[in-house]
C-alpha cells in the first residue's frame, strides 16, 4: 500500500498484514437500520457478528435491534 502525505509517497507494505476474513454487504438505511448479509463467492463466509460488533460501536445512536444480519443472500 503506498499512501501520498504531504508530497511524499511513503510504502507501508513492511507495517501492516491484512487478510480478508470473507465477504458480504450491508444495507443501511441511515435511519437507525443495518442489516449484514450475504458472502463473497472469492473470498467465502466471514463471521458476520464482527462486522455488527463494528457497526454497532459507529452508530451508537442506533437501536440495538436496528442491527440484524444473514448468511443468505449473494
Amino acid at each position: 500500500m503506498k499512501i501520498e502525505y504531504d508530497g511524499k509517497k511513503q510504502s507501508f507494505d513492511d507495517l501492516f498484514v491484512l487478510s480478508v476474513p470473507g465477504g458480504g454487504r450491508i444495507r443501511h438505511d441511515g435511519k437507525g437500520s443495518v442489516f449484514v448479509y450475504g458472502y463473497s463467492v472469492g473470498f467465502g463466509t466471514p463471521d458476520h457478528c464482527v462486522a455488527m460488533q463494528i457497526l454497532e460501536w459507529a452508530y451508537p445512536k442506533y437501536p440495538i435491534e436496528g442491527f440484524t444480519y444473514s448468511y443468505d443472500g449473494y
